[in-house]
């Protein structure tokens, strides 16, 4: 009775491989669903990376390698991270190709900076010396860097689809459409957050009295453009290779048995998070956006008010506190991306305004902060938790279909 041969050494590697790529594309955003089903849209972000088996078990581990050198070594960088333009270029380079990738690649950084390499210039206080003034501070860098870098594709995927465009596009030329929209999202994002950087995360500096880089901050305004443009063409290679992975013939196989494999896990019937008491969940949230918002405080008072601010906003937000009534549907007539336009003329408009009455009243990064909690508000009332019934589309990366 002859028996089947061994597997050569080439096809136990491939076999390898695969069972790699399975792992990261398949398996870790069915085990991170089980925690938060955004974090399993997150980490499934970039499917279409995994319709060929050495890529796609090849870029996540080089993308938390990449991220733990760059914690470690500190490449064109000595105090943060937003002095070296070949850090911040590479990760938005990993971000706007998936989202797992961009996350991976600050988990990675992360790692590295805490633990191996010196997260505080010689010479200063480490944050096991100052846990809260060093060490807070460092959490909240590592917060901003992974809540934009793994969220960017998914982001301006989702802004893209909001624009109306002509129902006769069909085809090719919709798809164009959506891709130039997409990466002028992607870009217009990336400028955004760079250039916000330098305020975002005084804290590393303002907690523990060091001298803020001044050098550095506006080295990192004159890249900001580079890097939206960088954002912009990486968003567009990386569209143009999922629609060709799309209607690959050679892909679909394998794409199939990752497809029969995601489906023969049973999903988790409610994550973790979702065990957390509405009001628990409302206290993480808001305590998370005053640590995105501390660089903007500079006396107690200021995190009061901003506490209040964020714990009326986000109790609206979830239905606590009932003041929008019928509000929301009745904003939904609109198209989100026109509130969003009318929402920037808002405080284009007002903003000057605001600026100039504040910084009559009161000085530092105060009137800076009051305009950020101006357009907090101003946004729930244009954005508004969308009405029972109606689904917020999440812009989910495992999608392989041209239109994304």
């Amino acid at each position: 009775m002859s028996s089947s041969a061994p597997p050569t050494e080439q096809q136990a590697g491939e076999n390898r491989t695969r069972s790699i790529c399975e792992w990261f594309w398949v398996r870790l955003p069915l085990l991170a669903q089980h925690m938060s089903r955004r974090l399993g849209a997150i980490t499934g972000e970039g499917y279409y990376l995994a319709a060929r088996p050495g890529t796609g078990a090849l870029l996540p581990p080089f993308a938390f390698t990449l991220g733990l050198a760059c914690g470690w070594f500190h490449p064109g960088f000595e105090q943060i991270v937003y002095q070296s333009w070949f850090v911040l270029g590479s990760a938005l380079l990993l971000a706007a190709l998936s989202g797992q990738l961009g996350l991976l690649f600050v988990v990675g950084y992360a790692f590295g900076n805490m633990f191996l390499g010196p997260a505080t210039p010689s010479g200063a206080p480490s944050w096991t010396e100052l846990p809260l003034e060093v060490g807070v501070p460092l959490l909240i860098e590592y917060l901003v860097l992974g809540l934009f870098l793994s969220q960017l594709s998914t982001v301006s995927k989702a802004l893209a689809r909001q624009v109306p465009l002509p129902k006769r596009w069909i085809g090719g030329r919709r798809f164009a459409a959506l891709a130039l929209l997409e990466a002028a999202a992607a870009a217009l994002m990336v400028w955004g957050w760079v250039r916000a950087l330098p305020i975002v995360l005084r804290p590393r500096f303002t907690w523990s009295g060091a001298p803020e880089p001044a050098d550095a901050m506006v080295a990192i305004q004159q890249i900001a453009l580079a890097l939206a443009g960088m954002a912009a063409i990486v968003t567009l290679a990386r569209l143009a290779l999922q629609h060709r992975t799309a209607f690959s013939a050679a892909c679909r196989p394998w794409l199939d048995h990752l497809d029969r494999l995601r489906q023969s896990v049973p999903a988790s019937a409610k994550p973790l998070v979702e065990h957390i008491p509405p009001l628990a969940a409302l206290a993480l949230q808001v305590l998370l956006g005053l640590g995105l918002m501390a660089g903007l405080m500079d006396a107690w008072i200021d995190a009061l008010v901003a506490l209040a601010v964020l714990g009326i906003v986000q109790a609206a937000r979830k239905g606590i506190l009932p003041v929008l009534g019928g509000w929301p549907a009745l904003a939904a007539r609109l198209p989100v991306i026109v509130r969003m336009l009318v929402g920037i003329a808002v405080l284009a408009l007002a903003g000057p305004m605001l600026l100039w009455f504040f910084f009559g009243q009161a000085s530092g990064m105060r009137p800076l902060l009051f305009i950020t909690l101006f357009s907090l508000v101003i946004f729930l009332l244009l954005l508004p938790p969308a009405p029972s019934g109606e689904k917020n589309a999440d812009g989910g990366g495992a999608s392989l279909a041209p239109a994304t």
